[in-house]
């Protein structure tokens, strides 16, 4: 199975450690062969796993986003995820995927971290750049300043430095997130179990406003954000995670305050950016 599967992929399996996973392609057309015998020409494969038992008659629970797998007479409820197919080299289809779910506008595509490097901000430049400078990033970081340093633009444009270079990244906010996780409870096509799957797996995630005055934290928020954090947390050997707050990380919730000890933080100060132009390529 890990022959064909992008690096994402494999990433995604490790953090949720499923007990069942299988890949499915295109079925095949016996009229025209195949030129790839992984996908069937088909271009993409759907990794489907789970870490419930299986039913003997189909899951009644069963909705849109999910899917579901026949295995030695039981049925399996999966989360599901598609890939392009690695093994005829779709990488420009890959990237195509990334940039719709990268959580950036188009006209942020093309924002990259030089623009910052006429600006003054050398410090935080140097602990960033590091992270586009490696194959597989990983680690934990967190940006923190007062507003209109440009520490948004910074963790944009990293999403986008890593998405030009095939790497499946995503931008959001706190708040954001949340909102989502809070939409499941009247949508009958996404779980949280869903969201979550999907948030910690990405290779590279950026979560700006983490700061308490800026997110409706309620119990259930709270617990939602700080699960997806101490999962990144637990992945950060193989998965890189950028956190963006207007505080100081000692400031922040008591128990995200223990876990960015052991993350690098990087403060970003100096001259206010706000009006100065879009962060893009020269």
């Amino acid at each position: 199975m890990n022959t064909y599967l992008p690096p994402e992929a494999l990433e995604l399996l490790k953090v949720v450690k499923p007990s069942q996973a299988w890949i499915k392609s295109a079925p095949p057309d016996h009229t025209h062969p195949a030129k790839c015998p992984v996908c069937n020409d088909g271009r993409w494969l759907t990794l489907l796993y789970t870490s419930a038992q299986g039913e003997t008659s189909y899951p009644s629970n069963f909705n849109a986003s999910m899917g579901v797998e026949y295995h030695e007479g039981r049925y399996y409820l999966c989360n599901k995820e598609i890939y392009p197919c690695h093994a005829c080299g779709a990488k420009s289809m890959a990237i195509e995927k990334y940039w719709a779910d990268s959580g950036l506008q188009t006209s942020e595509y093309e924002w990259s971290l030089e623009y910052y490097e006429k600006l003054g901000k050398d410090l935080p430049l140097m602990g960033l750049k590091e992270w586009l400078e490696m194959s597989k990033p990983n680690g934990m970081k967190i940006l923190y300043g007062t507003y209109g340093m440009g520490k948004s633009g910074m963790g944009k444009a990293l999403v986008s430095g890593f998405i030009r270079k095939g790497i499946r990244s995503h931008y959001t906010t706190a708040e954001d997130f949340l909102r989502l996780c809070r939409g499941t409870f009247k949508s009958d096509n996404l779980t949280e179990e869903a969201i979550f799957s999907i948030y910690a797996g990405y290779k590279f995630l950026v979560i700006d406003e983490v700061d308490p005055e800026r997110v409706s934290m309620t119990d259930y928020g709270r617990a939602q954000l700080f699960a997806l954090l101490n999962k990144r947390y637990d992945a950060r050997p193989h998965l890189a995670t950028l956190l963006i707050s207007n505080q100081e990380p000692d400031s922040l919730w008591g128990y995200l305050a223990s876990r960015m000890e052991d993350a690098e933080r990087i403060p970003v100060a100096g001259e206010k950016l706000r009006g100065r132009g879009e962060p893009v390529l020269f």
